[in-house]
């Protein structure tokens, strides 16, 4: 299969490079118009085209990845940033895909409900999924604006990777921000482009995973040892973990959306071991590829001491067979095809 990879010299999209190199012929997309980042491009990847940024000429990005798509012959677009899926998804709601190729993109009404962080505040609420307070700059009532604990951390609807993001330690801080907020990118089309959300105080988490008509194919959790600032965002060290009650508010989310595709959900863990989703990015993440890696290991590790207890048969004795077969120990929130389990896990193709 011929496959577009969007944002290619983005960690995220050399991931998808990664797991896809092997089965199909894959070619890089990647912002601007300068020259090739060769000590970035993977070598896997038969060439790389250009496209505008999809915050300031979506018209452009629309016409960039048409062309693109036929130039190449493209069956599938994969994007790794979430400006590139919701752009992505405007682009085949308003202009329709080409003939034989397939834009590997949600509908962008769950795009939005997840990229929008005040839309993914309002629908963890319907859900029960515990949040930080969090308030929509310019429309909530300015008695819950004031009411907010300090430090409050602002923060774009829709942006990501920490960009725009501020942090108000003042009452005087908040006020200022509130009355002339900065400028700030995004693709919403909305006069109130900030929310406002008390911090928590504790371990950042994430679970990631990928399901089918809301149906959950595989999970993986972590937590981000070392991040870019103090608050979060862009991860550097990561630690695979087992966390079922992560896992199960991201099978949550996927159930009430039918969603398909990846999805990632990022929370803080306080001091009482309590969860408190405050992110979600609709894409694939970087560190993908590693964390499956480290699952696998452990269900690995956990046959062998089975084998060890109980013998190459899985007998005990006194007792009837076991088996042999390795259990999956991920934490799984929901039902899943466990061949497709089995593909992703092992970087197979994505039919």
């Amino acid at each position: 299969m011929r496959v577009l990879v969007l944002d290619i010299f983005s960690r995220n999209g050399l991931a998808i490079v990664d797991a896809l190199r092997s089965s199909h012929e894959l070619v890089g997309g990647a912002r601007g118009q300068g020259p090739s980042r060769r000590f970035f491009r993977s070598a896997a990847l038969k060439d790389v085209f250009r496209y505008p940024s999809p915050l300031k000429d979506s018209a452009g990005f629309g016409d960039a990845v048409l062309a693109a798509c036929a130039r190449y012959r493209a069956e599938a677009v994969f994007p790794a940033s979430t400006a590139s899926s919701l752009a992505l998804s405007r682009l085949r709601a308003d202009r329709s895909e080409p003939e034989g190729t397939t834009f590997l993109v949600e509908e962008l009404e769950k795009l939005l409900q997840l990229a929008d962080k005040w839309q993914l505040y309002q629908l963890c609420t319907e859900l029960g999924i515990s949040t930080p307070p969090t308030v929509l700059l310019g429309v909530s009532p300015p008695d819950d604006v004031a009411a907010m604990k300090l430090p409050v951390i602002a923060k774009p609807r829709a942006g990501e990777a920490s960009r725009g993001v501020r942090i108000l330690e003042t009452r005087a801080e908040l006020e200022r921000f509130a009355d002339d907020p900065p400028l700030v990118g995004t693709d919403l089309g909305d006069s109130h482009p900030y929310i406002l959300q008390e911090i928590v105080r504790g371990e950042n988490h994430g679970a990631g995973g990928c399901s089918f008509r809301g149906d959950v194919l595989t999970t993986t959790t972590g937590r981000s040892i070392l991040t870019r600032h103090d608050f979060g965002g862009f991860g550097i060290v990561h630690e695979t973990t087992s966390e079922s009650a992560i896992a199960a508010q991201l099978a949550a989310i996927m159930h009430r959306l039918t969603w398909n595709g990846p999805l990632e959900l990022e929370s803080v863990r306080d001091e009482k071991g309590n969860f408190h989703a405050i992110d979600a990015n609709p894409r694939i993440w970087g560190g993908i590829e590693l964390a499956m890696r480290a699952q696998d290991l452990g269900s690995l590790r956990s046959a062998e001491t089975r084998r060890q207890r109980f013998g190459r048969q899985g007998r005990r004795r006194g007792n009837e067979s076991f088996g042999t077969k390795t259990r999956d120990h991920r934490p799984q929130a929901g039902r899943g095809d466990v061949e497709g389990r089995r593909g992703l896990n092992q970087g197979g193709p994505i039919e």
